[in-house]
């Protein structure tokens, strides 16, 4: 470039670069003749500059790793290391190199600020880049056992993979049979950050191998989880039994769950479950259990040799396994022939043509038919007016009116089932006015009370006496307005009715008068008791 005002020429750099570094000859001619020529060096200086220094490096454990710090400066750069403030002496482990300083298998122990410094003694010119150093450790993971975990269908489940590195891994999982990624598959979820599978509503298809993968700046590694899918015990098959009495009985109980449940069975009328065989109070009684494979189901069976009525009832069949516990109900009927226990009545009374009731109830299973008979004689088939059944059977009842002295009888009840048979006889008998209280006589007298005696009837008419009854009133006032008490025969008592007054009532008749007593102005009429 030629400047103004002179004969002057300039090269002119507006950006000098290190390439452009070097001698540079200017020349000219001079009168034409004579040529004149001037040769100038040209040196450039650069500034230090970080060409490749990151502030933040991971070497990886037990591996080499250089920390990377590639300068550029001229005249070029000295270059040492600090750590943590500290000068950083070339040897062993460490290696300076000309574009960063080589870490032969990195430890934890490494992790620091490292300056790299960068010294040009020509210009004076100095600079630092602080690497921060953090050795990553690939991940492992915590000793989490090799058993299958086990989760339980229908229900929430939870599964953790554990690992430690540095930095902190994160968690994928993965089901192998797919290869899918659980983290949007439906019913699961995944914390990326605790290693946490939830599975919602387990099922049994969720059974199967599933992979934990831990990854970080460092490496990753995996590792195959087993989930076993407990099923919960379901009985499948139970049902009630009809046996008859003294013949052995067999109770069958099929339940199907994952593992295998275990059966058993209870009564319920009592609060303990039998163990597996014979019974420790009871040998008739035997438990056993069978596994179907093909059915996959666990077979309860429960034994009782020569059943007895207390046996029927409800059992209760128990399936238990990990998963739960199931109930189910089922029923043992024991047949056995007619029995007439619950009957106890053996004697009916009547008087004056009253109609009687003579009622058997026959215990039996299958139900008894009842059929009836009079002093021997079979009343089935019998259309006599004055003898009417009611009921065929458990219950029977016979409407007698005995309208003469041939119905005061006995009868008899016949049940027969398919298993036996079996009668009692109820007697008909005729009851007779009570004869007459033989004395009554005043005893002790106080301002409130007064006290009879009584001796008592000779005949009673066959039933017992029940009640004495007693009128009382003032001597000047009419019968029609007198007052009247009854008290109840204690069976327990001696002989002796306490009370203010005292008569007898009676179903057979109506009490008549037989005695009275004057007491000041009150009379007393004393009745024939009645049974």
């Amino acid at each position: 470039m030629v400047m103004p005002g002179d004969n002057t020429l300039a090269l002119i750099f507006p950006s000098l670069l290190e390439s452009e570094a070097g001698n540079y000859t200017c020349t000219a001619n001079f009168a034409s003749s004579e040529k004149l020529s001037k040769t100038v060096q040209i040196e450039t200086i650069i500034a230090v500059t970080w060409l490749d220094a990151p502030e933040e490096q991971y070497p990886i454990l037990n591996s080499d790793y250089k920390v990377r710090c590639k300068v550029m400066a001229n005249p070029p750069p000295n270059i040492d290391w600090q750590k943590n403030s500290e000068l950083i002496t070339p040897g062993g482990r460490y290696v300076v190199e000309s574009d960063g300083l080589l870490i032969q298998k990195a430890s934890e122990s490494d992790d620091g600020v490292y300056t790299c410094r960068a010294i040009v003694i020509e210009t004076g010119e100095l600079a630092e880049r602080n690497i921060r150093v953090e050795v990553h450790t690939p991940p492992t993971f915590e000793d989490m056992g090799s058993e299958p975990v086990e989760v339980i269908e229908g229900e929430q489940a939870s599964v953790t993979c554990k690992a430690k590195g540095k930095p902190q891994p994160k968690f994928s999982w993965i089901k192998s049979l797919k290869q899918e990624n659980l983290a949007s598959a439906d019913r699961f979820a995944v914390n990326e950050l605790t290693g946490v599978l939830t599975i919602t509503r387990v099922t049994k298809e969720d059974d199967g191998e599933y992979v934990c993968v831990a990854k970080n700046a460092a490496g990753l590694v995996e590792r195959t989880i087993r989930l076993s899918v407990v099923t919960k015990p379901i009985v499948v098959t139970y049902t009630n039994i009809s046996i008859a009495m003294e013949k052995d009985a067999t109770l069958q109980c099929s339940a199907s769950g994952r593992p295998s449940p275990f059966v058993t069975f209870r009564k319920l009328t009592s609060p303990n479950r039998y163990v597996l065989g014979a019974q420790p109070l009871d040998d008739r009684i035997d438990l056993v259990n069978k596994y179907d494979t093909e059915r996959q189901e666990t077979i309860g069976i429960l034994r009782i040799a020569g059943v007895l009525r207390s046996d029927d009832g409800l059992y209760e069949c128990i399936a238990t396994n990990k998963g739960g516990t199931y109930f189910k109900n089922g029923h043992l009927t024991v047949q056995f022939p007619p029995s007439f226990a619950n009957t106890p009545v053996k004697e009916v009374w009547s008087w004056n043509k009253n109609p009687a009731n003579l009622t058997c109830f026959a215990e039996a299973i299958p139900n008894a038919s009842i059929s009836w008979k009079m002093n021997s004689r079979d009343l089935e088939m019998s259309r006599d007016q004055y003898i009417q059944k009611q009921g065929n059977g458990p219950f029977s009842s016979l409407i007698v009116t005995p309208v003469n002295d041939q119905y005061y009888a006995f009868y008899q009840c016949i049940a027969t089932n398919p298993l036996g048979r079996s009668e009692t006889t109820i007697q008909l008998r005729q009851a007779r006015t009570p004869t007459e209280i033989l004395q009554a006589k005043l005893e002790i007298i106080t301002a409130t009370t007064i006290t009879f005696s009584f001796v008592g009837v000779k005949d009673t008419g066959g039933l017992p006496i029940r009640a004495y009854a007693v009128q009382y009133k003032e001597e000047r006032v009419d019968w029609d307005r007198a007052r009247n008490k009854t008290w109840a025969v204690d069976p327990s008592s001696t002989g002796i009715y306490y009370g203010e007054t005292s008569s007898s009532t009676s179903k057979a008749t109506n009490c008549r008068y037989i005695t009275s007593l004057t007491l000041a102005s009150l009379v007393f009429l004393f009745f024939r008791p009645c049974p």
